[in-house]
């Protein structure tokens, strides 16, 4: 089943969607079919992007899957 959280952000709330253990979006918006859990993986994913906007982490470790748009995953892929 897919799950998301939210992570408060300085640029506005993130929303974060896991499927399969694999982060597949990060978004200003939640999508219908994902349902608000916290994973231990969706944890991470929040540690790393606290870390990211501080300006202490430049590189991500997360296992990745991007869903959406072909235009979507171009963006997340460049």
């Amino acid at each position: 089943m897919p799950f998301y959280t939210v992570f408060q952000s300085p640029v506005g709330d993130l929303y974060i969607g896991e499927n399969a253990s694999q982060i597949t979006f990060i978004a200003l918006q939640n999508r219908a079919h994902y349902q608000p859990k916290e994973t231990p993986l969706l944890q991470s994913a929040c540690l790393q992007l606290q870390s990211y906007f501080e300006g202490i982490l430049h590189t991500f470790d997360l296992p990745l899957n991007p869903q959406g748009t072909v235009f979507q995953q171009k963006v997340c892929t460049h």
